[in-house]
């Protein structure tokens, strides 16, 4: 890696040093990150392509050619390389660090998840503690001992573990200023596009079978019987199914208590035991439909195959940590449905359990190392600039009533910023009790359900991500927040050192898409504080609702009524993309022409860098893996670029204004 980074700066300094001493002397950008940031984005470029016709690809045409994608990743981008970069700055960094007691309790976990040592009679051990596998003890297993909610709960307390229900802590929707308890689907072991259309993926479903059977027989060396895999798989299709179907309407548990006869505030009390809390009032307790149909389902299958589902669920979990060969069925279940040529190397997967673990900790000190007071400084900047488009547009706007449009403005200059961190993170201190890697694995699992239901009855701070190295950025509608991680602030998003322009072409977009989340369908039902209210007036959501009808119609016209769930998020990024615009062409000084890039202005250049943040290689031509609330990238790029008119006019395309939305705002 080293090698590569000297040779493209001896590379480049060749050039620097050989260039026009003409073209130096007129406001050319002659740093050596303006020399390094215009090869990189030169690099992708397919300039024979006409902009106006395809501007995802003009500005991603050679992504694919030029970029090195890992055979173990189903799909490669910006996004997925910054979390490769940040893996090597953790590494590096905890190597360095060696005086630190703290820093040589991640050290020694690291290391000791590297030697791939066998585990699997402890996870055997497990599974009897549970009361064992029906389909290996047979006769031995009394199913009058079994309770799935019992096993349930212990799973959530001692592995964070969401088998056949979550049991989350997050903050009250109905009063922000607590938090309350929430019982929502799980997790499932397969993806939910695959198990909702079985016979639509025979290959995949065989694999699947396949892995259950090769974990089982490997850990048990026992004969089992295959229909009772059937059995295992066939629930978990029907749990798919409520899943999908389940509405997200949200009560509290008190009604539900009263239909069930169960007591759950008995289970959930198991999870706080050894704490000082003790969940009374129901009234801070909140249940889907999901949950009554989910006992409906149970209750109308064999306790043998729930049992079989909730252990088969636990060996899941541990598959990759307990030893080789049960890490080499995991793969080859990956590989049949994802198509990756590779297995995840063991590196990558302990740096992912170090964030996991110990993120709060590693935070603060990746951004002593790698981060200075300067970029803190920089990006608040341009979040700010980005804001006060948002409110300008605001005040202009023609349509809101003014009750509508003050409460609207109030909420925008309200958002609050949080970049790559705060002092309030979570930290983890003290050592580990156990010398090997499972023990500590299991440990650290405790220790993490232990801090977050620890947050039901303390004051609400803010609310950070899981993993705090995501590389993304977050609207948080209950708080009223954005929050930048520090991802984001690696190239192509950012860097300290290189033109504005390239700034605000990539990150400034993805901080206005976010601050458009905030007047949404979502963000309009709630206030300032994050608390559900109505302030939207009646009249001025229906103009709201007929000016997003435009986007909608558009992509059931183009797309033919797929990536409908992304109708809100493409609105984001168009909206985001103006106000990055117009932020930056506010606040731009003297441009100096980009190396590599003499021929574009920056105009062009900040939307070819918006382009360039989501350039991407997918393994599988099948996307359905990669769905989400957010469309393909390439219609995400090419529907804001089509759905702006600045674009239009500098690249000088046709503005054909039948085909184009007005503006939301």
């Amino acid at each position: 890696m080293m090698n590569r980074m000297k040779k493209l700066f001896l590379f480049l300094l060749l050039i620097f040093l050989n260039f026009p001493n003409n073209l130096l002397s007129k406001r050319f950008c002659s740093t050596s990150e303006c020399f390094s940031s215009g090869f990189h984005l030169n690099q992708s470029l397919q300039v024979e392509v006409d902009p106006c016709e395809n501007f995802y690809q003009f500005s991603c045409g050679d992504y694919k050619v030029k970029s090195n994608k890992p055979k173990h990743e189903l799909f490669w981008n910006h996004w997925t390389n910054s979390e490769r970069i940040l893996k090597e700055k953790i590494i590096k960094m905890i190597q360095l660090e060696i005086n630190n007691e703290t820093m040589l309790v991640v050290k020694k976990f690291y290391e000791n998840c590297l030697k791939n040592l066998d585990f699997t009679k402890d996870l055997i051990e497990l599974i009897e503690i549970f009361g064992g596998i029906p389909l290996i003890k047979k006769d031995d297993w009394n199913e009058n001992d079994f309770n799935w909610l019992l096993i349930n709960t212990e799973m959530i307390k001692l592995f964070k573990m969401y088998p056949l229900i979550k049991i989350n802590v997050e903050i009250d929707f109905k009063n922000t200023s607590k938090y309350a308890l929430y019982l929502s689907p799980p997790n499932l072991n397969l993806p939910k596009y695959i198990l909702l259309n079985p016979m639509g993926h025979e290959k995949e479903i065989y694999s699947y079978k396949k892995w259950i059977i090769n974990s089982i027989i490997f850990m048990f060396d026992k004969k089992i019987n295959f229909n009772e895999i059937n059995e295992i798989i066939q629930f978990e299709v029907k749990l798919a199914r409520l899943i999908h179907r389940g509405k997200q309407k949200r009560e509290v548990l008190k009604v539900f208590n009263k239909k069930t006869l169960i007591n759950w505030t008995e289970y959930l009390n198991i999870i706080f035991f050894g704490s000082k809390t003790k969940v009374i009032d129901e009234d801070y307790i909140y249940y889907n439909d999901f949950v009554v149909n989910l006992l409906r389902l149970i209750r109308e299958t064999k306790k043998s195959t729930v049992s079989n589902y909730l252990m088969w669920c636990l060996i899941k979990e541990f598959s990759r940590d307990v030893s080789v060969e049960m890490k080499e069925f995991n793969f080859e279940v990956n590989r049949a449905i994802l198509g990756v040529k590779s297995d995840v190397p063991r590196n990558e997967e302990c740096v992912s359990k170090l964030t996991e673990f110990f993120g709060g900790y590693l935070i603060n000190s990746y951004i002593k190392y790698y981060l200075k007071n300067e970029d803190f400084i920089k990006i608040n900047r341009i979040a700010e600039n980005v804001r006060a488009k948002f409110v300008e547009v605001l005040k202009n706007n023609k349509w809101l009533s003014p009750q509508t449009k003050k409460v609207a403005i109030e909420k925008v200059i309200g958002v609050k910023f949080y970049v790559g961190y705060h002092d309030g993170v979570d930290v983890f201190y003290g050592n580990l009790t156990n010398n090997n890697y499972f023990g500590s694995l299991l440990e650290l699992k405790r220790d993490l359900v232990v801090r977050h239901f620890n947050k039901f009855e303390s004051k609400v701070g803010i609310e950070f991500p899981d993993n705090l190295f995501e590389v993304n950025a977050y609207y948080n509608v209950l708080q009223n927040s954005i929050i930048i991680s520090v991802g984001l602030l690696e190239e192509p998003f950012y860097h300290r050192d290189r033109p504005a322009v390239l700034n605000y072409g990539s990150l400034g977009t993805l901080i206005g898409h976010e601050l458009a989340h905030t007047l949404d369908v979502t963000g309009r039902k709630s206030d300032k504080s994050g608390n559900l209210k109505r302030w939207f007036s009646i009249k001025d959501a229906k103009i709201h609702n007929k000016r997003m009808e435009c986007f909608e119609n558009r992509y059931k016209q183009n797309y033919n009524n797929q990536f409908q769930d992304g109708i809100i998020e493409n609105m984001a990024d168009i909206i985001g993309l103006q106000l990055s615009y117009d932020a930056y062409v506010s606040s731009r000084k003297v441009f100096g022409a980009i190396p590599f890039l003499e021929t574009f202005g920056d105009k062009e250049i900040f939307f070819m860098s918006y382009a360039q943040t989501w350039c991407e290689i997918i393994q599988n031509d099948s996307l359905d893996i990669l769905q989400d609330e957010h469309p393909q990238n390439k219609i995400r790029v090419l529907e804001s670029v089509l759905n702006n008119g600045n674009f239009l006019k500098i690249f000088q395309c046709r503005d054909e204004t039948s085909k184009k939305c007005d503006p939301i705002w």
